[in-house]
């Protein structure tokens, strides 16, 4: 079969019949390619010398004949601007691969090597199970860009599978390493910026599945702005590993900034479900994400502007105390500082065990936890906060968790709601929703929580309330009032004395007290 431009007109001769079969995948998915890019013509641009990968065997001869448009010579490596004109559609049947071939690695590098070599270029996928070993997508062998400016990074090509769990991209067993990496130039190579990075790829409708001897299921450094859509991801060490290794105050920058995630399923994979590497903080966003059943938890992040929206973590962890459905960790390097995790109606369910926590920030400044759905039916404490030793600078500062609904499974009193601990500053909890028929421990916030931090608030309305006339009413404690925790800091509230009678009294932190109004 050839291939022609979409604005030529010449007559072709009517192909010869084929025999009974109705159909053939590869016409079908060259017309699927030709009706997307109506109007564009193809471009072919291939060099063996530029892009190898020695651990591969050499790809076959293109079977299907593509239609090449005049273009000047370029050198080795060296990639031309992208046009509307000039891009690039292909599929794995024109560099050899074979429905159901028990190994189409070759092919299927050869047309990613092909992808690299042509800016914004597309492929696509067919259905049904695709074996490899390994598979790349890496710019480490194409010429550098400048240190900055024009043409801020590589125009990534778009990759598309038929359907979530209708394309596989099958890791043979015995294969070591991650399924598919994809990366930029690491390193001093990377720059400052966005140049010498990929930006702009997007890979959406495929499913890949690990071998048990495998590494991680997406390897993704040194990209930007780029998209990630409708994937399954089962059986690698973690789905998806975020690295960013090199970083040093801006000489030279693997950026991982912008990305984007939408509908992704990690499932049963042996490490986490989403990865950050921890050494220096990475800008994602995730929409619509699951992670399930992931032995050592759902995602562990290292985040520096990194929103999570409706994402789902159950049943990571194994229920062992040292799992995860969030774990926000402390990068590494003094120059990249964790700020600006913001997670908006994310559920936590069943993720670790008496012990463990559901969510576990150990760093950061002004993260968010909005409208949270806990369901700590494994015991587990929906909340651990700032319990880590870390560097004084990188305290977990003006974490706010507001609203919500936080569900327990009344299997023991001493289940909490939220540990603080010693490196946790500044914390406000607003309008928590407590179911009171999961928790055995109490139902209202401050009874729930061990707090050693420094200057937690808690706003409970079941203990006091603005009216909208103004006033604030509050509701009285028996007993004494307590001692401030802190020097420079008064406790206020209404207390009722051993006869009954209530005062309106200060408690201030050396143990004086003052009565400013007594019932009569």
């Amino acid at each position: 079969m050839s291939r022609r431009s979409a604005g030529d007109n010449t007559p072709q001769e009517p192909p010869a019949p084929e025999g009974p079969p109705l159909f053939d995948r590869r016409l079908i998915i060259a017309g699927t390619v030709a009706a997307s890019i109506a109007g564009a013509r193809l471009s072919l641009r291939a060099d063996d010398s530029v892009i190898s990968h020695p651990e591969q065997s050499a790809a076959a001869a293109p079977a299907v004949p593509l239609t090449v448009a005049a273009e000047p010579s370029a050198q080795p490596g060296t990639l031309p601007p992208a046009t509307p004109a000039d891009v690039l559609a292909i599929t794995p049947y024109d560099f050899g691969f074979v429905d159901g071939a028990p190994d189409a690695t070759a092919s299927i590098q050869a047309m990613f090597d092909t992808l690299v070599l042509n800016p914004g270029a597309r492929a696509i996928l067919p259905g049904g199970t695709i074996n490899v070993t390994n598979l790349r997508i890496d710019y480490a062998g194409v010429q550098a860009q400048p240190s900055s400016g024009a043409p801020y990074g590589y125009p990534g090509p778009h990759i598309e599978g038929s359907s979530k769990r209708g394309t596989i991209i099958r890791q043979l067993e015995g294969s070591t390493g991650d399924v598919l990496t994809i990366q930029g130039k690491v390193g001093v190579a990377a720059g400052p910026a966005n140049n010498n990075k990929i930006s702009g790829l997007s890979l959406s409708n495929l499913q890949i599945q690990g071998a048990d001897t495998g590494g991680h299921g997406l390897y993704i450094r040194s990209v930007v702005d780029s998209t990630f859509d409708e994937l399954t991801i089962t059986n690698t060490q973690s789905g998806v590993y975020l690295a960013r290794e090199a970083f040093l105050s801006g000489v030279y920058d693997e950026y991982s900034y912008n990305n984007r995630f939408t509908h992704l399923k990690v499932l049963t994979n042996r490490a986490w479900g989403i990865e950050c590497s921890g050494t220096n903080a990475i800008a994602a966003s995730f929409y619509d994400c699951e992670a399930t059943g992931n032995i050592a938890g759902g995602y562990r992040l290292a985040p520096s502007g990194m929103i999570l929206v409706h994402c789902l973590a159950v049943g990571n962890g194994v229920k062992n105390a040292d799992g995860r459905g969030l774990w926000s960790v402390t990068n590494s390097n003094n120059f990249s500082t964790n700020n600006g995790l913001t997670l908006v109606g994310c559920r936590f369910e069943g993720n670790s065990a008496p012990g463990g926590y559901e969510i576990e920030i150990e760093s950061g400044y002004g993260h968010v936890i909005s409208a949270p759905q806990f369901f700590a039916t494994t015991g587990a404490t929906p909340l651990g906060i700032g319990l880590r030793q870390v560097d004084d600078s990188k305290k977990v500062r003006n974490l706010i968790v507001t609203g919500g609904y936080f569900g327990g499974d009344r299997s023991t009193s001493s289940q909490r709601l939220a540990i603080l601990g010693g490196n946790a500053m500044n914390t406000l909890f607003d309008n928590l929703g407590i179911d009171p028929q999961q928790w055995a421990g109490g139902t209202r916030v401050s009874e729930l929580i061990d707090d050693e931090s420094i200057a937690l608030s808690v706003n409970d309305p079941s203990r006091f309330r603005i009216d909208s006339s103004g006033y604030i009413a509050l509701e009285a404690v028996s007993g004494g009032l307590p001692t401030p925790s802190a020097s420079g800091q008064a406790n206020l509230a209404v207390v009722t004395d051993a006869s009954g009678r209530q005062s309106l009294v200060v408690q201030f932190a050396g143990g004086d007290a003052q009565v400013i109004a007594r019932q009569p």
